[in-house]
């Protein structure tokens, strides 16, 4: 198969950009030209077509890169951020309805990014699994079960419109246990317009119900044919507002709309993505400059915002991730936002 050619300007270097199908039919590696033994999927379907560069009237490929340099390690500290701006933040960082719970991966993440080349791909994937191993500690080495699909492509709106055409569930009820009808609920006509407007970074996540801890349930088969989940025993919590699920993030399509993406480091642009994708921030919201997520405010890449996560984003994950997850997404946030604030001050 053809591979095409980037440029990468700071670097005057090129470096080769293999083709999609390669990845996602082929079932080879563009770097290594091996096989990667993994089955295909649902995921690797939707997105063959979906990714593919570009062409211009003229046949050719329209493929390149933004300016790209990796960002070296380290914290950005902010300071005197009030208990109300926090909780704002929290809201916008977990934004989930209050009548639901919010939700996180468990171990079983497993991410799979297309339509990059080495080095950047690397760069990509080794900041998400640092920052997963941060939050949720040891994981396991290898995953075969793509379950975080992160798509870099030259028009992110035409991607999503293909994967929406092949998958319109765009990846909820994916590894569902199947106890609760909400986990096939696809998405609703606001959500998928929020995914088709133009922006740098779009990205939906389907979210499964489990069972709390302590809770025990059945499925009961009807005369119908349907199937409902059936609770046979329940956990003695002793507090009223803990409740007998809890949430999980079970999928995420992620997409970057490379020539939108213009003006961040990769390694901004890298940690951007490891938020978003153990995260669960409001699409198209305007978020604090103290946070990685302000990168694309308003819709393109803001200069002024941090080169890397910074303090508050580091504690907001981690108090996700601590944080009681059997109980109202608003309890929790307050919780979550009450973490952060202390986490915060300690720091001063």
């Amino acid at each position: 198969m053809a591979i095409k050619q980037i440029f990468i300007s700071q670097t005057n270097a090129v470096v080769p950009c293999y083709k999609l199908r390669q990845i996602v039919i082929g079932y080879y590696t563009a770097e290594e030209q091996a096989p990667c033994h993994r089955s295909k999927t649902l995921w690797q379907t939707a997105l063959f077509a979906a990714c593919t560069p570009v062409a211009r009237a003229d046949g050719t490929s329209q493929t390149k890169a933004s300016h790209a340099v990796i960002a070296s390690n380290g914290t950005i500290n902010v300071h005197g951020l009030s208990e109300e701006e926090i909780r704002h933040s929290v809201e916008q960082l977990t934004a989930t309805p209050w009548y639901k719970q919010l939700s996180r991966w468990d171990t079983s993440l497993c991410p799979l990014i297309v339509g990059l080349p080495e080095p950047f791909k690397g760069i990509v994937f080794d900041h998400i699994q640092r920052t997963a191993t941060m939050v949720m500690g040891t994981r396991p080495k290898h995953c075969t079960k793509n379950n975080a699909i992160i798509a870099v492509t030259q028009d992110g709106t035409q991607t999503f419109d293909e994967i929406y055409k092949r998958m319109p569930a765009l990846g909820q009820g994916f590894d569902s246990l199947g106890y609760f009808k909400s986990d096939q609920t696809t998405p609703d006509k606001y959500d998928v317009s929020l995914l088709r407007e133009p922006r740098p970074v779009r990205w939906y996540r389907g979210v499964t119900t489990d069972l709390a801890d302590g809770v025990v349930g059945r499925m009961i088969n009807l005369s119908n044919g349907r199937r409902v989940a059936s609770i046979v025993s329940y956990g003695d919590r002793g507090i009223l507002t803990q409740k007998d699920t809890i949430s999980r993030t079970s999928s995420l399509i992620l997409i970057v709309d490379l020539p939108r993406a213009a003006g961040p480091t990769w390694g901004q642009l890298a940690d951007y993505i490891a938020f978003v994708t153990l995260a669960s921030p409001g699409l198209g919201e305007t978020f604090s400059r103290t946070s990685i997520m302000s990168l694309f405010n308003g819709g393109h890449f803001q200069s002024t915002a941090p080169t890397r996560l910074t303090n508050f984003d580091i504690a907001m994950l981690k108090s996700l991730y601590k944080a009681d997850n059997d109980v109202e997404a608003h309890d929790e946030q307050a919780q979550i936002a009450h973490d952060v604030t202390h986490a915060l001050a300690r720091q001063e």
